[in-house]
């Protein structure tokens, strides 16, 4: 076993969310808002996200990329969404 086996490992993928930018809360799947990261819609691609945001007349939000399972982190970033 490799001292550097846990860096080796396949990270897990990015979660794409949409976040509001005025609220900071999170979409869930019925078209609500929640605080809990870990309730936030997840999108597997950003096609379905921007589907998403159409559907329910989103405005002012961002595409919240989260890399840890475990909740927000330092590594997560904001794209605008128009």
């Amino acid at each position: 076993m490799s001292q550097f086996s846990e860096f080796e490992k396949s990270p897990a993928p990015v979660r794409k969310l949409i976040r509001s930018k005025t609220t900071r809360h999170f979409l869930t799947t019925h078209g609500h808002w929640t605080a809990k990261v870990e309730n936030a819609a997840r999108f597997p691609e950003e096609s379905l996200l921007r589907a998403a945001v159409q559907k329910f007349q989103l405005h002012d939000v961002e595409l919240y990329y989260l890399f840890f399972e475990d909740g927000p982190s330092q590594f997560d970033f904001t794209i605008p969404l128009r």
